[in-house]
């Protein structure tokens, strides 16, 4: 009798496996509709700002940038305290206030009432606090909750029922 070798069969599995996921994907790229918002304010943009939801209106706060001139050219980064508000798509953005200080490279974290601003960097430290963005964001409320168990930066984080979760950064 016949040995069969089921290597002859993985070339099959493999297609199955890779087609399966395209049609997958093809679902779930037809339920997202994308296009262009307004640019923000700040000419040249900002890296690494907390960005969510608040009170129905997309927030971008904080962020840093290269503003004079680019890294490798010799451009300093600054950090911005910014926090901007776009109340509709076709909108502009308007400021709605300020973070407690410059603050970049942290955790958005959306809730029912807001938006956490967990960790993040300045110019000079990684920070553990932990805030809570509520309220319109034409009066920006900003709640201190306990902070990290560590100054942290660069992590990502998401939220499920009421627990929060943090994992890696710097």
């Amino acid at each position: 009798m016949p040995r069969r070798c089921p290597i002859r069969f993985a070339p099959l599995l493999l297609a199955f496996t890779v087609l399966s996921g395209a049609v997958q994907s093809a679902d779930i790229a037809s339920r997202w509709d994308f296009s262009e918002l307004p640019a923000l304010p700040n000419p040249v943009g900002v890296a690494g700002a907390f960005a969510g939801v608040v009170d129905g209106q997309l927030v971008v706060a904080g962020g840093a940038n290269f503003p004079d001139q680019p890294p490798w050219e010799g451009g300093r980064k600054v950090w911005h305290d910014r926090v901007y508000a776009l109340s509709s798509p076709h909108a502009h953005w308007s400021e709605a206030g300020t973070l407690p200080g410059p603050l970049a490279y942290g955790v958005s974290v959306p809730t029912e009432n807001g938006l956490l601003l967990i960790g993040g960097s300045d110019d000079r430290q990684h920070h553990a606090e932990v805030w809570e963005l509520s309220g319109p964001p034409e009066q920006p409320v900003f709640t201190p909750l306990p902070p990290l168990p560590i100054p942290l930066a660069n992590a990502c984080g998401a939220r499920l029922g009421d627990t929060v979760y943090v994992a890696g950064g710097t």
